[in-house]
């Protein structure tokens, strides 16, 4: 974080060089479970599941779709705090 900042999904997966197909899997559908992104140079980067995403449909606008709804939350950060995860 000290050296690129808060990112979002769709930032990290940018920085980290994500080949097409795996950007599409982790981009398109909403995710199972988290997974961690690792390159040469850089620390690892956990990107989290978005199990609460499985009720999408009944909360997105009537005039968006699934894929609009992931495409703006992919493109947000989003903070977890210390507290919150059990690390402290």
């Amino acid at each position: 974080m000290r050296r690129h900042g808060l990112l979002s999904t769709r930032q990290l997966i940018d920085l980290f060089g994500i080949d097409v197909g795996e950007r599409e899997r982790l981009l398109s559908a909403p995710r199972k479970r988290s997974c961690v992104l690792r390159a040469s140079g850089l620390p690892p980067a956990e990107i989290r599941d978005q199990k609460p995403v499985k009720f999408v449909a009944e909360k997105i606008d009537p005039d968006s779709s699934p894929a609009e709804y992931l495409a703006a939350i992919n493109s947000r950060v989003f903070w977890a705090s210390a507290e919150r995860e059990g690390l402290w």
